[in-house]
């Protein structure tokens, strides 16, 4: 105080969860140095909103899967570990990039048509798409995408969640496989094949073989 020179410090307050900008500065009267001026700034409200912040941004980058923010004019602004890993990008290599980085040729249009109805206010429950990684290779994803609002509730950019389901996919694609072997060879066999209805004892299905051998039309 008598060097003329003010001084600030922050004081936290754990245990009330409180916290505060102490800030003391001289008092002058003309020249002289009468006394000190203490001003004390309660700023417990932002400190509980940092936190806030501090958590969802841990669980945000914890997330399993990739959660990617964009503003309104689709660049990306903020990019998780789980989307680095998905996608092959790094945060630095992939933050201010437009999301067209990720989309495939094939994918924009759809892409830009969807984002044009969240920003006017719309809203999508999950739907598959197809990405495209840092090495070029398409991937299967669940995606859901969510628009961001600022505090007069005007629709700022956009949050999305994407999920690798290649794996699904995959299994999905060989199930449908089995099935057209099935068909192929239930329908082609020389063998008379039908199925039963279990309860009933009704036929309810039955192959060329058995139609011919029988005489009958499959209807009937």
């Amino acid at each position: 105080i008598h060097t003329g020179d003010f001084d600030e410090c922050e004081v936290h307050q754990h245990r009330l969860k409180q916290y505060f900008v102490v800030r003391i500065a001289p008092d002058r009267t003309g020249d002289e140095i009468s006394g000190a001026i203490l001003t004390i700034i309660d700023l417990s409200h932002l400190e509980t909103r940092h936190r806030e912040v501090r958590m969802l941004s841990s669980i945000v980058q914890s997330s399993d899967d990739a959660i990617i923010g964009r503003d309104r004019e689709n660049r990306i602004v903020t990019w998780n570990a789980a989307a680095e890993e998905l996608f092959g990008y790094s945060a630095k290599e992939a933050i201010g990039q437009d999301v067209s980085l990720i989309v495939p040729e094939d994918q924009e249009a759809a892409y830009c048509q969807t984002l044009r109805l969240l920003q006017k206010g719309g809203h999508l429950d999950h739907f598959d798409s197809v990405r495209r990684t840092k090495a070029g290779d398409l991937i299967n994803v669940s995606v859901r995408l969510s628009p961001i609002y600022d505090e007069e509730h005007r629709v700022i950019g956009m949050s999305t969640i994407e999920r690798d389901i290649s794996r699904q996919c995959e299994v999905i694609e060989k199930l449908a496989a089995s099935e057209r072997k099935f068909q192929d060879f239930y329908h082609q066999s020389p063998d008379m094949y039908c199925s039963v209805d279990a309860s009933t004892g009704a036929v309810v299905d039955c192959n060329e073989r058995m139609c011919e051998q029988l005489g009958l039309h499959r209807n009937e």
